[in-house]
């Protein structure tokens, strides 16, 4: 296990399986901190600490944990001599956007999971009472069927519709993550003091992602709790948890 402090704050944790034979071997710190997890169409499988933004110049302490054993070493982090002009204020300025960035993204992340998840689950259901009695439940299939329906299609304001066509092709529609990431482009590749452009990019996305966020959450409340005390009846443990 590798641990990156920032001060005494722990910012990364990386793990990886200790090798079976003896040996010099390297391990790479890619000068990130700990990240959040990205919105997700699909339930997510992986419990690797996701990688962050990349950290302000500064020391670090790296501490290699094997067993009993620790490892500390320091590592001084710096900016690229050659640009001149990009100072610690500028890196400042550009990293506490991005930190307000990744709090939007927290917030997509939180219900695009939810959303996720309820699809897997009512799919799932779905499987659950075909192999039953496909006719016995049909109602109940049908039902089913319309909720995963309306799940996918909110994700359709975070995602974007499913683009089946071949070639190069481009969707008009502007979804909740363009405006996030159009936002992230500018202000992450900013050399100087954030402006006014970065400000209004990063308006539109937070009000693009609180009206999305509060939509789905509405849907889930008025559509998704309805349909699971209406399912109960028939399976109790499948929404047990809910």
């Amino acid at each position: 296990m590798l641990k990156i402090y920032r001060g005494e704050e722990l910012i990364r944790t990386l793990k990886r399986k200790a090798p079976k034979e003896e040996g010099i071997y390297s391990w790479r710190w890619n000068l990130t901190e700990k990240g959040v997890n990205r919105p997700s169409k699909s339930v997510r499988k992986s419990t690797r600490e996701p990688s962050g933004l990349r950290v302000l110049p500064g020391d670090y302490k790296a501490q290699l944990v094997y067993n009993d054993v620790v490892s500390t070493t320091m590592i001084k982090v710096q900016d690229d001599p050659r640009i001149t002009e990009y100072t610690y204020v500028h890196a400042k300025e550009k990293y506490d956007a991005l930190k307000k960035l990744e709090q939007l993204t927290v917030k997509i992340s939180e219900v695009t999971d939810k959303l996720a998840e309820n699809i897997e689950k009512a799919s799932n259901f779905k499987s659950y009472l075909s192999k039953l009695d496909k006719e016995s439940y049909k109602n109940e299939i049908e039902a089913t069927e319309k909720m995963v329906d309306t799940l996918k299609k909110e994700q359709e304001k975070y995602f974007g519709k499913v683009d089946k066509r071949q070639g190069i092709t481009r969707n008009p529609e502007i979804t909740v993550l363009n405006r996030l990431y159009a936002a992230q482009s500018y202000i992450g590749s900013r050399q100087s003091s954030q402006t006014a452009t970065e400000a209004q990019l990063y308006e539109h996305a937070e009000n693009a992602v609180d009206k999305a966020v509060k939509e789905t959450k509405s849907l889930l409340n008025t559509h998704w709790q309805p349909y699971v005390q209406k399912m109960k009846q028939v399976s109790i443990d499948t929404f047990k948890n809910e």
